[in-house]
């Protein structure tokens, strides 16, 4: 039970705002607001300055017609805000959260301050209907890929996600160390060529499935990349035996991401 009177405080506040629902449920309370300008009337052509001095204003007419009113403060809210607590003898100040990084770390100060003082720093979700932490998998666990891949039904045999960016990067640290033997040899030739070719299949590859969601164009282009990958092997070998055997593993993942592309648009046809 608390028995002191809490405060409502934020740098912008409107009368449907969490914060102020939780803080009218107390037995007392008071609103304030703090702006970090000496003028916020200033600034009106701006439509979200507009839009929140006319809730205010609405608000404090709203406390003014209870016997109160709005207290309105201008400078530093970790000064201002444990100042007026402080003043107000409150145990609590009701806050909306702030998802911008310098609103964070401002909250936090102010946070900070009051536990100094041993009062509580309370916050509600304003801004968004849901946060990020209440959009939950099927498994009741937060997203952490927000694509339409990662939406998909995928086959049992479709590796984890973190296996990626590992996989690719020693298959271009291997397609790197190939070329550049054949380049040494030869230096600029057919075989270059159908290297650079291959390349471009390879990002148009990820260009049309994961930016277009054309599943079946992805799937030709992968054929022709796996046949060109071959080719390449097989004219490296000739050219240096060590150049051919690092673009096996390319082989091989390719063909089996292959099979897992054509899988994927079998499991997901309107993707």
């Amino acid at each position: 039970m608390r028995t002191t009177p809490p405060s409502t405080t934020r740098s912008s506040i409107a009368s449907a705002s969490g914060a102020l629902s939780c803080s009218i449920r107390q037995s007392c309370s008071r609103s304030s607001t703090v702006w970090q300008t000496r003028h916020p009337d200033t600034q009106a052509q701006d439509r979200r300055i507009e839009f929140i001095l006319a809730a205010l204003r609405e608000l404090d007419d709203a406390l003014r017609a209870n016997g109160g009113g709005l207290i309105v403060l201008y400078g530093n809210p970790a000064d201002l805000v444990p100042k007026l607590a402080n003043e107000l003898r409150v145990d609590a100040v009701f806050a909306n959260h702030d998802y911008e990084p310098v609103a964070i770390e401002r909250d936090e100060c102010v946070r900070e301050r009051l536990a100094e003082a041993g009062r509580q720093w309370l916050t509600f979700k304003d801004q968004v209907i849901f946060e990020r932490a209440e959009v939950l998998t099927g498994q009741s666990k937060p997203f952490t890929v927000f694509t339409p891949f990662a939406g998909l039904q995928k086959p049992a045999f479709n590796p984890p996600n973190w296996v990626f960016p590992p996989a690719w990067t020693v298959l271009y640290v291997l397609m790197a160390i190939s070329v550049w033997r054949v380049w040494k040899r030869d230096g600029a030739s057919t075989a270059i060529v159908l290297w650079v070719v291959q390349l471009l299949f390879n990002a148009a590859w990820m260009w049309l499935f994961f930016g277009l969601h054309r599943p079946a164009l992805a799937l030709a282009d992968i054929v022709i990349l796996l046949v060109l990958i071959v080719a390449l092997t097989f004219v490296f070998w000739r050219r240096d035996r060590w150049a051919g055997i690092l673009l096996v593993p390319y082989v091989a993942w390719v063909a089996f991401a292959a099979v897992l592309n054509y899988t994927l648009r079998q499991l997901n046809p309107a993707f």
